[in-house]
């Protein structure tokens, strides 16, 4: 993988978020605007993650997939 977690909490937060596909917020007609991330980071704390560094953790996660929906819209000629 491109982009791997390289520390636990950051193992813990992409687990999260992929286990998690009803915190996606997609637009009307279906692109993806981003993550629900006060929803997963609550999840997150249920789990005995830290709150605070998946605050930070989930909004890099959500920039790197609005990045690869991008990139591939235009690989699409979108």
């Amino acid at each position: 993988m491109e982009n791997a977690p390289e520390t636990i909490d950051g193992a813990a937060a992409w687990e999260l978020v992929i286990s998690s596909p009803g915190q996606v917020r997609v637009a009307g007609m279906g692109g993806i605007i981003g993550l629900e991330v006060g929803a997963l980071v609550d999840l997150s704390v249920h789990q005995g993650n830290d709150p605070a560094i998946m605050s930070r953790l989930i909004p890099s996660i959500e920039r790197g997939l609005l990045m690869a929906v991008s990139d591939k819209g235009s690989d699409d000629g979108i």
